[in-house]
């Protein structure tokens, strides 16, 4: 599957020159036929295409609700000197994440942002994936910031 941000050009609004498939007058263009061209060379490759994973040396487990917890109760809160009140910090976790991220791609290595709702289901508390064989496949892995979580993902 191809994915892509727009079809077609908007007549109006904010992204009215954005770039999509389609331009304004709506007839396939230079984009279009190169979305086609690789549409075919994909369904040309078939099997040996499917499946296909990128490399990575390093796993990162991100969080959506830990994301959220830390924005009210943030590990540094920024802000504290300004203000002793203010006690929320939106970008803590990400802050946090890119500190790792940036390390790893400084150093030259690919990561993986793996979501820990891929791992453990967060009503049943049972495993997605077996971890015996994500520890194979993920040797490496980096766990910041995860202040919510369950008993399964621990």
């Amino acid at each position: 599957m191809i994915e892509y941000w727009q079809w077609q050009q908007l007549h109006f609004g904010t992204e009215t020159y954005w770039g999509s498939i389609l331009p304004h007058d709506r007839k396939p263009g230079r984009i279009y036929n190169e979305v086609a061209k690789i549409g075919k060379e994909l369904d040309e490759a078939g099997a040996e295409v499917t499946g296909l994973k990128p490399d990575s040396d390093i796993a990162m487990l991100y969080s959506v609700d830990s994301r959220w917890a830390l924005s009210y109760e943030p590990y540094l809160d920024q802000n504290a000197a300004s203000d002793p009140h203010h006690s929320r910090n939106e970008d803590a976790f990400d802050h946090l994440m890119s500190a790792f991220y940036n390390g790893a791609f400084i150093s030259g290595h690919q990561v993986h942002l793996v979501h820990d709702a891929q791992l453990v289901s967060s009503k049943t508390d049972e495993f997605l994936k077996d971890p015996v064989a994500f520890s194979k496949q993920n040797p490496v892995l980096v766990v910041a910031g995860i202040y919510i979580t369950s008993a399964g993902l621990l």
